[in-house]
């Protein structure tokens, strides 16, 4: 599992509060795909997935908010692989 943590925009930036998921959990996710809406002290930013699988745990529920380089999801990179070696064998 890969962690997505909550980025630090600046160096006053502690928390940012996490009004929207775009994905859902179990959905596929491409690495770069805006996976959650922020908003900070001054601006509201997406999230991107850092690596392509699936959404498997949201940590945090929209309006909540998080400290900076918490995590917030966590994606399961390896289901591609598991797919291929159930399909192909080991």
């Amino acid at each position: 599992m890969l962690e997505v943590t909550m980025p630090q925009l600046d160096e006053s930036m502690r928390t940012a509060k996490l009004i929207e998921w775009l994905k859902k959990e179990g959905d596929r996710v491409r690495e770069g795909e805006p996976i959650a809406l922020v908003e900070g002290e001054k601006t509201t930013f997406e999230i991107e997935a850092p690596a392509s699988g699936i959404l498997h745990q949201r940590l945090h529920s929209a309006g909540s908010d998080v400290e900076v380089d918490k995590p917030i999801a966590l994606i399961d990179v390896d289901t591609n692989r598991r797919d291929k070696i159930g399909r192909d064998g080991p």
